[in-house]
């Protein structure tokens, strides 16, 4: 779902540009540009050429650039560099230097050079722009040049490794610095295909664009950021504002952490919203005076999580949050829902749960079946098949039914079956029913016999004529270390016997289609449930439909 709703309010891309009418005024562009059967002019944003076509065309129709971007190098998104530029703009109103004459920082600024020529031409700003690339830094000396901006904008090479220390003049006050910093730590995790994506989660619409080492680096963004972090902490008031774009959103929390060790007076963070993409600002200063909180920020609201109120039962005593966590973890069993506890006060328990298959839905059809299955009258199943029963001491019984009606749970008694003669050879036992046909084994199940023993049995339900005149063999008793290697097959074989294709099927299925954090809390004298979705390909209807199954069978 397109985000542009979510854009900065001035910038001018929420409505997104009219590509019908950037084909007819731009020949270049109109090469790309391909009307689909509603009639609507769209282009393969998969096409790194054509992706170039847009960029440039943009720039020159909505803000007089002429900017040239040679191949293998990194396409800007113009909607999200507006983003992070209008936001650096807001930081300054806070900082109070508007007044003065803006100076800036772009770290890495790239071949296009698009921050300082943009912020040059709308803003009237100063900027300097480093970059450790000498291929990039002649294309983006080459920009500046074209547009006539050699006076506002400074194009200055830098040694790798260098990103504040070695490149800013710690004798000037810069008013910010901004930087889009290599997102990746291997050329690997560039590749969309290897993330970790959600069902609902599709994948980019736009293609890739850059070389390496802009996209690039080692320990990837954490590691570049920490080190911007460590730099200003250095250099301090040098500059008034710092700033940086962020990638991932896991990686604020260990950032934050890294401003709170250095002794950062303030700092915020935002979000970038544009198109399919998401990215994050964050910002931070050692000036006392300025408060980076005050700053309005561009996140979207989290949905609620979705609640009920647990009624008051007959018996008060028992309307405690850990009893009606209790009664709730039972129903989560119930629909083989994993759970985690991980929180316990006194008024307040959380649990996270999760689900690998969707064992809610449909429930009043189930209902309707199992009490459908409850009124008719019990019937014995037919069985064409051999049993085999092989006991502790290596000997051998034939069980032969004398009714072609055998009971379908083995489990329950010996008495199902009447006649029984033993064969001291521990050889070889075969078992006939009235129809004298023979049958594969093919599901184990545990017989308890009236000695005490329990044997081993195995059931069939096929017919032997598919088998031919093949015999049915049972190995002799083998030493102690067998027996234990063989018992714990057995005890695997049986598990999955015992749970059925369902239990199979949960086993092998691997798509999370649910993850959701649970609240038992005690609001005054009232208990709440409260579901909050995290993740999972079900989305958050599979939320809503957990908590009206609660609704309906919590006791």
């Amino acid at each position: 779902m397109s985000q542009n709703k979510y854009m900065h309010p001035r910038n001018i891309y929420k409505n997104p540009p009219n590509f019908k009418e950037l084909a007819i005024l731009y020949p270049e562009f109109r090469k790309y540009a391909k009307q689909d059967i509603t009639g609507k002019m769209t282009i393969d944003f998969k096409n790194q050429e054509a992706l170039r076509s847009l960029t440039t065309t943009l720039l020159h129709k909505d803000f007089g650039l002429q900017v040239g971007i040679p191949p293998n190098r990194l396409v800007p998104t113009l909607p999200l560099r507006l983003n992070y530029l209008l936001w650096i703009e807001d930081l300054i109103q806070t900082a109070a230097c508007s007044k003065e004459q803006i100076k800036g920082v772009d770290i890495g600024t790239g071949a296009s050079c698009i921050y300082p020529l943009l912020a040059a031409k709308t803003k009237k700003w100063k900027m300097l722009a480093t970059e450790l690339d000498l291929e990039s830094a002649n294309f983006a000396r080459k920009n500046v040049e074209s547009n006539c901006l050699q006076d506002d904008v400074t194009v200055k090479i830098v040694e790798e490794g260098t990103i504040l220390k070695g490149a800013l003049d710690e004798d000037c006050v810069y008013s910010f610095t901004m930087c889009n910093p290599p997102f990746f730590s291997n050329e690997k995790e560039t590749d969309s295909c290897n993330k970790s994506r959600t069902g609902t989660r599709t994948l980019p619409h736009n293609g890739k664009t850059g070389s390496l080492t802009e996209v690039v680096v080692s320990g990837g963004e954490v590691a570049f950021i920490k080190q911007m972090i460590e730099e200003s902490g250095s250099l301090r008031n040098t500059v008034r504002v710092y700033t940086t774009m962020v990638g991932h959103k896991s990686s604020l929390k260990c950032l934050k952490s890294e401003l709170e060790k250095i002794g950062a007076s303030s700092f915020t963070h935002t979000e970038f919203c544009q198109g399919h993409t998401t990215r994050w600002g964050l910002a931070w200063t050692f000036l006392p005076e300025i408060r980076l909180e005050a700053v309005p920020t561009n996140r979207r609201k989290e949905k609620p999580p979705m609640k009920y109120v647990v009624p008051v039962p007959d018996d008060p005593l028992s309307y405690t949050v850990g009893a009606v966590t209790c009664n709730l973890k039972a129903l989560f069993s119930q629909l083989q829902i994993k759970y985690k506890e991980l929180k316990r006060k006194e008024n307040l328990i959380v649990l996270e749960i999760s689900a690998h298959k969707n064992t809610w839905s449909h429930q009043r059809r189930k209902r309707r079946e199992r009490k459908n299955l409850a009124q008719q009258t019990p019937e014995k199943n037919k069985f064409d098949e051999t049993v085999i029963v092989s006991t502790q001491e290596g000997l051998c019984t034939e069980i032969k039914s004398n009714s072609d009606l055998v009971p379908t749970d083995l489990t329950k008694s010996s008495h199902d079956f009447e006649s029984c003669k033993r064969k001291n050879d521990g050889l070889t036992s075969s078992y006939e029913n009235n129809n004298n046909k023979r049958v594969k084994p093919d599901v184990r199940e545990v017989l308890q016999t009236n000695t005490g023993q329990t044997c081993s049995v195995h059931v069939s339900s096929e017919n032997t004529s598919k088998l031919g005149n093949d015999s049915l063999k049972l190995e002799k008793p083998k030493d102690a270390s067998c027996q234990k290697e063989d018992e714990k097959n057995n005890n695997s074989e049986l598990s999955l016997a015992i749970q059925g294709p369902s239990y199979v099927d949960m086993q092998a299925e691997e798509t999370l289609i649910l993850k959701t954090m649970v609240s038992v809390r005690r609001v005054t004298t009232e208990i709440h449930i409260e579901m909050a979705w995290l993740e999972g390909s079900s989305g958050r209807d599979a939320v809503h439909q957990v908590l009206q199954y609660v609704k309906n069978n919590l006791k």
